[in-house]
C-alpha cells in the first residue's frame, strides 16, 4: 500500500514528539510499525520525507500501469488473468 507524503510527515512529527513506532502505527491506523520505523529512520538520518517515500518498494509505472515482466503487454488476456488473480489475493 502506498501512503501519502502527509502520512509520512505526520509519522515523523509523532516520532519527534516521543511516540514509539507501534504507537504511531496505531495512531495513523494503517501503516505497519516496520514501515513507520523505516520512514522515521530515513528522516532522522538526515534524509527527507521524499527519500523515505522513494525508498518504498513500489512497482515501476510505465504508461497505463505497472510493469509485469512476465507478461507480454500486448497479451491483454494474460494481463487480465494476472490482475484478477492479484485482486483475489488482496
Amino acid at each position: 500500500m502506498t501512503y501519502s507524503r502527509a502520512v509520512v510527515e505526520r509519522a515523523g512529527e509523532l516520532r519527534r514528539s516521543g511516540l514509539s513506532c507501534r504507537e504511531i502505527a496505531r495512531e495513523l491506523g494503517g501503516p505497519s510499525k516496520s514501515a513507520v520505523a523505516r520512514w522515521t529512520r530515513a528522516v532522522a538520518s538526515g534524509g527527507t520525507v521524499g527519500r523515505a517515500v522513494a525508498k518504498m518498494d513500489l512497482p515501476k509505472v510505465v504508461g497505463d500501469g505497472p510493469v509485469y515482466p512476465d507478461i507480454d503487454p500486448d497479451d491483454k488476456d494474460a494481463l487480465i488473468e494476472r490482475l484478477v488473480l492479484e485482486n483475489a489475493v488482496l
